[in-house]
């Protein structure tokens, strides 16, 4: 019957369409995975996922050897470090510091700073308006999210006597707060009733190991392929349904929300001074990412959550606007083009700000600590040295390895507390069993 045979040649279409595409699909797989110089151009994250958005976009450029491998020793709580100790989180120039009031700057590497130009803690500690009384103590890392800034804030803060806090990010960081992989695998929040609940700790000290068991969830690179390609000429309400756009940035949003809010309660609860610094990754390319522009979400949630908590902070775009030397065009003396990090200029602009609140909170002293803070670094230095002191066998050793180097006793059981301080004391472990806890 003609209907039977139609409804035949049918399945036969669907089933040889069906075959054609797993056929073709198999193919690309085996040319993108090769390691033939001929498919190299392939191999690119972006032809196939969101780098702003998706997991899956930065487990491909790990995979596919991106610059920014995944760092050797992972971090168990924050993923990688910065300049602090990986047991203790202490600062690697925490001794420096002394009697003067420590200035935390937490971020991402806006707060780091490229190699090429001078850094924060650089323009600061040389400032003798700011190190006759302070002294900075640089947290920032690249990139973290705000997530991982928040994390390594509140581990850390309150160890320190009567810090000035600059929490720092910038806006793009928020991207990166639903992501468990970037350039190795990070900690992440999930939303919880009205709450977070950290998840992804302790991190897996093999980062093969990690990508082997939470792979790429792409299950078509072919599809994917056309979805990011100019080929792609879909309406933008398809594009959104497809790519996940509003879904993502809605997400992003509550998500940031909740991180942000829980960040500055803790420093509101703290009785801390501090200042909330917000950088901004600026092209002359895109117009979203220009000075004059403030319409989209980053700019919008930032700015109403800040109002909203009536917190003191820094505007980076607004910097540029007020500075004389701005034109309008010349956005290099700001920004390095390649890379859209701030210029030794800007961050001697940014530097100046900071000093400027630092300096205003310079006769604030609130001695009470809150009752849920921690011992401090020195308060436990200090304990240390009296341990050492009262102990026969161990002030002999002291003694010994002081005169052997020419040095005085007192100073050498200092230098000891601080070195079992720095390398003994374990917040990142008493960080991740509390987080763990159930």
């Amino acid at each position: 019957m003609a209907w039977r045979k139609g409804l035949v040649n049918g399945m036969l279409l669907v089933g040889s369409t069906a075959l054609a595409l797993l056929a073709a699909e198999w193919a690309y797989r085996r040319m993108l995975f090769s390691t033939q110089p001929a498919f190299a151009k392939l191999r690119d994250a972006n032809l196939y996922a969101d780098s702003f958005n998706e997991a899956d976009h930065w487990k491909l450029y790990t995979l596919f050897g991106g610059e920014y491998g995944p760092p050797e020793d992972p971090h168990p709580l924050l993923g990688w470090r910065g300049a602090f100790k990986a047991k203790s989180l202490l600062h690697d120039d925490a001794r420096s510091v002394g009697a003067k009031r420590p200035v935390l700057l937490y971020g991402d590497s806006y707060a780091q700073c490229m190699p090429e130009v001078r850094c924060f803690q650089d323009l600061l500690n040389s400032d003798t308006l700011f190190n006759r009384g302070h002294h900075l103590l640089n947290y920032g890392v690249g990139g973290y999210g705000v997530d991982q800034i928040t994390l390594l804030f509140e581990q850390t803060f309150l160890r320190y006597d009567r810090p000035f806090v600059v929490f720092s990010l910038m806006v793009s960081d928020m991207d990166r707060s639903p992501l468990d992989w970037r350039t190795g695998q990070k900690p992440w929040f999930a939303l919880d009733g009205d709450g977070l609940r950290l998840q992804g700790v302790p991190i897996d000290p093999d980062p093969d190991h990690y990508l082997a068991t939470h792979p790429v969830t792409i299950g078509s690179y072919l599809w994917r392929r056309f979805l990011y390609s100019p080929a792609n000429v879909l309406p933008a309400w398809a594009n959104d349904r497809l790519k996940g756009w509003s879904a993502h940035t809605a997400h992003k949003q509550e998500l940031n929300t909740r991180i942000l809010d829980r960040a500055i309660e803790r420093l509101k609860a703290s009785r801390v001074d501090y200042v909330v610094l917000v950088f901004h990754y600026l092209t002359p390319d895109q117009e979203e990412w220009m000075v004059g522009r403030e319409d989209n979400w980053r700019d919008r949630l930032l700015r109403e959550r800040l109002a909203h908590h009536q917190v003191p902070y820094i505007w980076s775009k607004d910097l540029i606007l007020a500075d004389p030397a701005w034109t309008g065009s010349n956005l290099d003396l700001y920004m390095l083009l390649d890379n859209g990090h701030p210029t030794t200029y800007f961050n001697t602009l940014i530097a100046a700000e900071i000093r400027r609140h630092v300096l205003a909170a310079a006769g604030h002293k609130d001695p009470r600590r809150p009752l849920f803070a921690p011992p401090t670094y020195v308060d436990l230095m200090e304990r240390t040295a009296q341990a050492i002191r009262q102990d026969s066998a161990w002030l002999a050793s002291v003694r010994t390895n002081a005169e052997r180097d020419g040095q005085a006793l007192e100073d050498r059981i200092v230098e000891e507390a601080w070195y079992v301080v720095r390398e003994d004391l374990d917040v990142t472990g008493e960080a991740i069993r509390a987080y763990t806890r159930p």
